[in-house]
């Protein structure tokens, strides 16, 4: 990556994370669209997302009528049933499953569903004009967003989640709506 790369990014957390509502500040390219009650997970692309093992994965979805619940199904392993008052819970990878699918359901039998792969390591952008720190984190979160068609979207959220910081409750809040760096 170059230089204004990096500024690129930063600046286009800076305008997540600080609300810019400005045409073009913040790319709107994955928000999802149409009926309020369907159910998505905005934040899931399309086909497998990769995750990390641990933090545990933190999944957040939009419409339907709670009460919901959540199925985790792995190949040759017990499934696991979940309920959930929110949109949002705390999933556990199935233990030693490389891939995984949860199944939403609302009380209405509307569902939604994406697929996990666990990997060890998320990549990494090119440390060149990187912040440090908190700020560092924030911009290798944005940065996966936009890695390979978003697959990395949710391994962001998860680190975001675990990350106490508000900046990072801001961007994580981005992409739950399904915000993505360069998408």
């Amino acid at each position: 990556k170059t230089g204004d790369d990096t500024w690129s990014l930063i600046s286009a957390v800076v305008g997540v994370i600080g609300g810019d509502e400005e045409e073009g500040a913040v790319p709107d390219n994955m928000v999802s669209r149409g009926d309020e009650a369907d159910l998505k997970i905005p934040m899931a692309a399309h086909g497998a997302n990769y995750i990390l093992a641990a933090p545990s994965l933190w999944l957040a979805w939009s419409g339907g009528k709670a009460p919901y619940t959540v199925l985790v199904e792995a190949k040759g392993l017990p499934s696991t049933t979940l309920t959930a008052a929110a949109q949002d819970v705390a999933i556990t990878p199935p233990s030693g499953a490389e891939r995984f699918t949860v199944t939403l359901t609302d009380a209405d039998g509307r569902t939604a569903s994406a697929t996990f792969r666990v990997k060890d390591a998320v990549p990494q952008p090119a440390d060149a004009g990187l912040p440090e720190g908190t700020a560092a984190q924030l911009v290798r979160a944005a940065w996966l967003t936009g890695q390979n068609y978003g697959v990395w979207k949710v391994a962001a959220a998860q680190i975001l989640h675990s990350t106490d910081d508000p900046q990072a409750k801001a961007l994580l809040e981005k992409i739950v709506q399904g915000w993505s760096y360069g998408g």
